[in-house]
């Protein structure tokens, strides 16, 4: 692998890194609102199995 291409990845597992640490602060706060996963699932517009999944890492 190309060192141009490594970097290309790294920087791209640390933004979806990111983004997934970011949904699951949300999901938390929304939890702590007394949200329903379906309801917290319709305020970020993800899929109601998408908030489960992230859910399980809490």
């Amino acid at each position: 692998m190309k060192m141009e291409e490594r970097d290309r990845q790294i920087k791209e597992e640390g933004r979806e890194e990111g983004e997934r640490s970011k949904l699951l602060s949300q999901i938390q706060k929304k939890l702590g609102k007394g949200m329903t996963i379906e309801e917290i699932a319709e305020a970020l517009e993800e899929e109601p199995a998408v908030i489960k999944e992230l859910m399980g890492s809490l």
